[in-house]
C-alpha cells in the first residue's frame, strides 16, 4: 500500500490546532493520540492511496473502524494510523506534486 503526503511545507505540528484540537472539540475524538511521536511528519493525503484492491479495502476498513471507535477528523486519523503502523503503508513524502506525479507515472500519463 502506498500513501502520499499532502504537502511538504507543513507538518502535523503546524496543523495541530486544525487536526488534533478540532478532532477533539468538533468531532469528539476520544482515543490516545500520541501526537508528539509523529507530529513532525507531514499530513497524509487520504485522496491518493495506491495498492492492491484488498490492501486498500483493508486500510479503509481500519480507518472506518477507528472513526467509529474514536471519532475525529478523517485525515487526522488517517495520518495517525499510517504513522503509528496500524495501517501498513509506505508513506511517500515529497513535494506537493509527488502524489499526482507518481499516480500519472503509474498510469503511463505524461
Amino acid at each position: 500500500l502506498h500513501v502520499f503526503s499532502e504537502t511538504a511545507l507543513l507538518t502535523l505540528a503546524h496543523k495541530r490546532r486544525v487536526y488534533l484540537e478540532w478532532s477533539r472539540r468538533a468531532w469528539g475524538f476520544d482515543c490516545s493520540d500520541e501526537y508528539e511521536t509523529y507530529h513532525d511528519q507531514p499530513p497524509i493525503n487520504l485522496g491518493v492511496v495506491l495498492g492492491a484492491r484488498s490492501s486498500v479495502l483493508q486500510a479503509l476498513s481500519t480507518l472506518i473502524c477507528s472513526l467509529e471507535k474514536c471519532g475525529g477528523w478523517d485525515q487526522f486519523l488517517w495520518s495517525k494510523l499510517v504513522y503509528d503502523g496500524s495501517i501498513g503503508a509506505t508513506a511517500h513524502l515529497g513535494d506537493d506534486d509527488a502524489a499526482v506525479a507518481n499516480l500519472c507515472a503509474n498510469l503511463d500519463v505524461e
